[in-house]
């Protein structure tokens, strides 16, 4: 698939798909299927790596972000990504203090009895995860 045929994909995601109202917004994220991405990006063509990168390059251009999360491809303006927070160094200091080795293999053991947080030392063996929180959003809408 050429430029001019990826660049068309992505306005028509962009300024189609995009704004178009369904899963209970009127417009805004979104997400695809590998299979939908693959009827995207042409039938006939598999969807490897270089043809995805090609594609979110291209997304870029136009404003459009394109994570590809394995099952699944998200699409979200690009200015919510690049608008994000920037971390202070004393935040990672806090979080990361020097000496900390998260690669010990020494503690293999460890490692299958703990989930990854803990093995990381954000939170101590003996305190409980907190579950995540919905900040108002409903569980139950799944954009279709």
């Amino acid at each position: 698939m050429d430029k001019p045929q990826l660049t068309k994909a992505a306005k028509t995601l962009w300024y189609g798909v995009f704004e178009d109202a369904f899963g209970g917004r009127k417009r805004g994220p979104f997400q695809l299927t590998r299979r939908q991405m693959t009827k995207i990006l042409g039938d006939e063509y598999r969807l490897d790596q270089d043809l995805v990168r090609r594609f979110q390059t291209v997304c870029m251009d136009q404003g459009m972000y394109v994570a590809d999360l394995d099952r699944y491809f998200v699409c979200i303006d690009l200015s919510d990504v690049t608008g994000t927070r920037n971390v202070p160094s004393e935040i990672i200091a806090t979080h990361f203090p020097d000496g900390d080795d998260f690669d010990d293999d020494d503690d293999d053991a460890e490692d299958d009895e703990y989930p990854a947080i803990m093995r990381r030392h954000l939170v101590e063996e003996d305190e409980e995860i907190a579950p995540r929180q919905n900040h108002g959003e409903d569980e139950d809408e799944n954009i279709d």
